[in-house]
């Protein structure tokens, strides 16, 4: 499940009935955009293709309603009254079959009850006003992937308006954020929006409140940052650790970057380059994707496989695991050979943003992934995940490589390899030793960081403050315990 159907739980349940408590003519449950649809979510009613044109009148349905919820009577006459339809790239003026309401909502002004629509794929917001359900998903669908602001879409979709002369401009912005969140709160999102793996209740979980913040009217002048020291702050003295990467040389981070950066090391590519750097000029060069000509991409790539061996070099000396473990997929004989680098080798070096749809090459694209990274080891293996690397080091298994899911550069190689590839491996040397060499060095440095992290703080003072003995009791055994540890 994509984050986008958490973004629409949200959603959903915080703004069911728009911002202003406003209701609208349309009122049955709405099926989600086909992108963000789940196997077992509800099918309400056939889901219509795109609206290419409006219709030239809309016919009242069963489901037709007033706002003030008095429902279609078809024993009372009905009438007709123009409307526009909104669509994705012009308005079109239309009719629609309406019914005066018969509970005399308004006063003396009349109301009216009107189509739900939703079979036609249209959201009927007052009879007067109804859009396209493909615009509404549009907007949703620019929001969940690039956080768009309602005044950037709606007047992006002025500007399509203009582009195919629409005699009519599209609503305004604040008439379509009223719109919008009626529409979304009558989406069926069910109640299956949950993680796979981690179930109903996650055991963490990292909110990112950018594009549901505060108005700066609600905002307080009170309100700091929790950073910000107060008059009863405690203080107490601490040093930056140096040397938190993985490995600590920079250049041979850069270099093994430059390696494992790019497509694969096919020394085919390399001489193709070449005799095309001879056979043709600057002028007749044959440009591939990106807009790298063949000469250029020959070039970068022998600028890669140069490096090489000073990477093998370099990994020696931080530990001969590494280097064994590296040479066994970018090795010079193995380029020699054909052999394509798999992609988990390839993210354990080097973190990657572009990766491939399938299980195997997300692995692959993973393992290579955070040697030459510039974060500390830290971020990568934390106390809990550490604990759980040490289990495994102790006692390499299926069993004990379960725990690793926290690690997944680890955890995705350690699966590649107990399926060779796709298929499961036979007997008890499941894991090469080169691999477990190398995770026996990450342990080994991520204790030393942490151990150094702990040493560098000095012991908070004694205070008072509301704490009860038990939590202090807790608190106490907790600290004692980390550093017992390291």
């Amino acid at each position: 499940m994509g984050c986008e159907s958490l973004t629409f739980s949200l959603i959903w349940t915080v703004c069911a009935r728009g911002p202003r408590e406003d209701l609208s003519i349309s009122h049955t449950p709405i099926l989600l955009p086909i992108c963000f649809t789940l196997p077992d979510d509800i099918i309400h009613y056939p889901r219509q293709p795109a609206l290419r044109t409006a219709p030239k009148q809309i016919q009242m349905d069963e489901h037709g309603r007033c706002i003030c919820g008095a429902m279609y009577d078809p024993n009372l006459p009905t009438q007709t009254l123009p409307c526009n339809i909104y669509l994705l790239w012009e308005s079109f003026p239309s009719l629609i079959e309406v019914q005066e309401c018969h509970r005399k909502c308004s006063g003396g002004r009349p109301r009216f009850i009107g189509p739900d629509c939703a079979r036609i794929g249209l959201f009927n917001y007052n009879n007067q006003t109804l859009i396209s359900h493909e615009v509404l998903d549009d907007y949703t669908q620019a929001y969940t992937t690039s956080e768009t602001p309602f005044v950037a879409w709606v007047t992006l979709t002025n500007h399509r308006y203009m582009g195919f002369n629409s005699k009519k401009s599209f609503v305004s912005e604040d008439l379509f954020r009223k719109i919008w969140f009626l529409y979304v709160g009558l989406q069926d999102f069910g109640t299956n929006v949950l993680c796979p793996d981690c179930g109903p209740e996650p055991s963490t979980i990292i909110w990112d409140g950018v594009t549901l913040a505060f108005g700066k009217k609600h905002v307080l002048s009170s309100i700091k940052p929790p950073t910000v020291p107060g008059v009863n702050s405690i203080e107490r003295t601490c040093g930056y650790i140096r040397n938190q990467t993985i490995i600590a040389d920079r250049k041979l981070r850069g270099q093994l970057r430059k390696v494992v950066s790019g497509g694969p090391l096919v020394l085919s590519s390399l001489v193709t380059g070449a005799n095309q750097s001879v056979n043709s000029s600057d002028e007749d060069e044959e440009m591939i994707g990106g807009g790298i000509s063949r000469r250029t991409q020959a070039k970068l790539l022998a600028e890669r496989i140069e490096a090489i061996p000073l990477v093998l070099e370099g990994l020696s000396l931080v530990s001969p695991w590494l280097k064994c473990l590296f040479e066994r997929s970018y090795s010079l004989p193995k380029l020699l050979q054909g052999f394509n680098t798999p992609l988990p080798y390839i993210s354990f070096f080097k973190e990657v943003s572009s990766l491939s749809s399938t299980y195997i090459n997300y692995a692959y694209r993973e393992i290579f992934a955070k040697m030459a990274s510039e974060e500390s080891i830290i971020q990568l293996i934390s106390y809990p995940d550490f604990e759980a690397l040490h289990q495994f080091n102790i006692s390499p298994s299926t069993k004990t490589a379960e725990n690793l899911k926290c690690i997944p550069c680890v955890y995705n190689i350690l699966r590649y390899e107990e399926f060779n590839g796709g298929k499961p491996t036979v007997g008890t040397n499941v894991y090469p030793e080169e691999l477990l060499g190398v995770l026996r060095f990450l342990a080994i440095k991520a204790y030393d960081v942490m151990k150094q992290l702990c040493q560098s703080f000095a012991p908070l003072p004694a205070t008072q403050d509301s704490l009860s003995a038990l939590d202090k009791k807790m608190w106490m055994q907790v600290i004692q315990k980390t550093y017992d540890i390291f």
